[in-house]
This record gives C-alpha cells, sequence and structure tokens, in this order.
C-alpha cells in the first residue's frame, strides 16, 4: 500500500512514455499535460501500479470522474497496447480555431477577411492559407520547409504535424505555436539576415522565428512570425512588417513600404469571391528573382 497519493516519477515516466508523450486516449490530441488515473480507485486501493493506471490529459482524466468518459478495464488494456512511435522531433497537435461571422488571416501589416477563405502567401510547394467551410468552419493549412528543401511543419485542417532538427524549440499550447532556431542557414541564410537588420536592427539577435501562429479571436489568426526560404529567394514576416529578400539585389521589398507608395492597396483585403476555387493569392516566385 502507498503512502501518499503522489504518483511516484519512475511509473509517471513510463507511463507518459507508453502514451506516446500524449494523452493515452486516442481522440484526444493534447500532448502537454497528464495526470494519471488509477482503473483500481485510489480511495479504495491505495495502490500507484503502472499495469492499472494510464496517462491522460486533465480534460480526460474530469471526464473520466465525472463519468462523460468511461475506461473500462478493458479500454484501458486496449489504449495501453497502442504503439505509438517515439521520435522526440516529430510532434503532432491541434489547433483549434473558434468559429466566427467572418473569418481573417493576419500576417505582418496585412489583414486578409474573407467568408470563403485565402491564400496569402505562396512560395513554389510553400503555402500559408485559411478555409472556410460550411459557412464557419475555419481551416488552417500550412506547408512549410527548411533552406535545404525538407519537410518540418505542416498544417492540414488544424492538425499540426512537425518534423524538427535537433536545437531548434518548440513551444506549444492552446491556440498558439512557436518555433524558433538559432541563428544559421537551416532556415534562414545570412545574407537574408543581413538585409533584413538594415531596417530591423533587432531582428535575429535571440534566433530566427520560425513561424509564430496565434488564434487571436473568433475566426482569426495572426501569423506574427514566418520564414520561407527557396533558392536565393526569402520571405520573412517580422512582427508588423514582411520582407522579401533575393540575394544579391540592391535592397529587400517591404510590404508597408509599398503601401505608402501605392495608396490604393489596402491593408486590410476583405475578399468576397464565390467559392474556394477562387481564392486569390500573393506568389512569391524564386525563378523570377524579382519582386
Amino acid at each position: 500500500m502507498a503512502k501518499s497519493r503522489y504518483v511516484p516519477i519512475d511509473i509517471r515516466r513510463e507511463l507518459i512514455e507508453e502514451a506516446g508523450n500524449k494523452c493515452a486516449n486516442p481522440g484526444c490530441p493534447v500532448t502537454c499535460r497528464y495526470e494519471f488515473h488509477h482503473i483500481k480507485e485510489w480511495a479504495v486501493y491505495k495502490v500507484h501500479n503502472a499495469d492499472d493506471m494510464i496517462a491522460i490529459c486533465p480534460t480526460c482524466h474530469s471526464y473520466v470522474h465525472s463519468g462523460r468518459l468511461k475506461i473500462s478495464d478493458e479500454k484501458l488494456r486496449d489504449w495501453k497496447k497502442i504503439t505509438r512511435k517515439q521520435v522526440a522531433s516529430e510532434k503532432t497537435d491541434q489547433i483549434f480555431i473558434e468559429k466566427g461571422k467572418q473569418s481573417s488571416m493576419v500576417v505582418g501589416p496585412l489583414t486578409i477577411k474573407s467568408n470563403n477563405g485565402a491564400i496569402p502567401f505562396r512560395m513554389l510547394d510553400q503555402v500559408i492559407e485559411y478555409r472556410i467551410e460550411n459557412g464557419n468552419l475555419y481551416f488552417l493549412n500550412i506547408n512549410l520547409k527548411r533552406a535545404d528543401g525538407k519537410d518540418f511543419f505542416t498544417a492540414t485542417h488544424n492538425i499540426l504535424s512537425t518534423n524538427l532538427p535537433e536545437g531548434v524549440s518548440y513551444d506549444y499550447y492552446a491556440g498558439k505555436v512557436l518555433i524558433k532556431a538559432a541563428v544559421g542557414d537551416n532556415f534562414l541564410p545570412g545574407w537574408a539576415i543581413k538585409e533584413i537588420r538594415q531596417f530591423a536592427p533587432d531582428f535575429a539577435t535571440n534566433g530566427v522565428t520560425v513561424l509564430d501562429i496565434e488564434v487571436i479571436g473568433q475566426g482569426a489568426v495572426k501569423i506574427a512570425g514566418l520564414v520561407m526560404v527557396a533558392g536565393d529567394v526569402a520571405l520573412v514576416v517580422h512582427e508588423d512588417e514582411i520582407y522579401y529578400v533575393v540575394k544579391g539585389t540592391v535592397r529587400p521589398w517591404i510590404f508597408s513600404e509599398t503601401l505608402d507608395k501605392v495608396p490604393f492597396l489596402p491593408k486590410v483585403v476583405d475578399y468576397k469571391g464565390s467559392d474556394n476555387n477562387t481564392i486569390p493569392y500573393i506568389e512569391f516566385n524564386p525563378n523570377s528573382r524579382g519582386k
């Protein structure tokens, strides 16, 4: 009989690893917090036995104790038998976006509103887009690559998947993802950093923000940090600015400067297209080496 309700650290680690570093409920995407459910109730048996315990998130644990989620002996055994791939660099999460009357995406100084969705940026096969289905369901889709062309982040209908090299930080909590890397050529080449620092001296002083995405309201997502690189071309969102850098050119293209020079270009685009097949996007083609 255990003396304390506290689950020993070795059992905690065993159960978290067994669950694949996520809630053991195969219908739950939570990966950041765990509680430890006793199939043989602690209040009765007062025993911590890993064979009769499972790691689940606080929400699922609350559902168990309220009776909304029943974990029978059979279900517990089935969940414990699930084999999940244990790769530290690969993570899968889900970003929930509450429904809104009109949806939008804020990228640097640009806001795109639409009842259908939009593709703010595309660079070859790298893309940032959102789509609206059934009038108000916001589906986020993203594909990003490292400078060497390897995939490192995808979002498919709000399911996030990462494959990050060692040393790259990945912070996730409900409604936000932040990926940061050390300064180097894996994500953003030195020549691009040098050009951007002419206009933002503090850029990349504490590493490169590869992706900073956050849900900021009903049907509203903000991208405050982004890096897209293809060959000698880089697209960077840094806080409230968008930079498009082509190696060997005189200076980067800066989005806000274009807005100032061409007054009829709006900072807020309200797109009223008829369907998802006519969604506009800004094409950044590295093969053209132009703006």
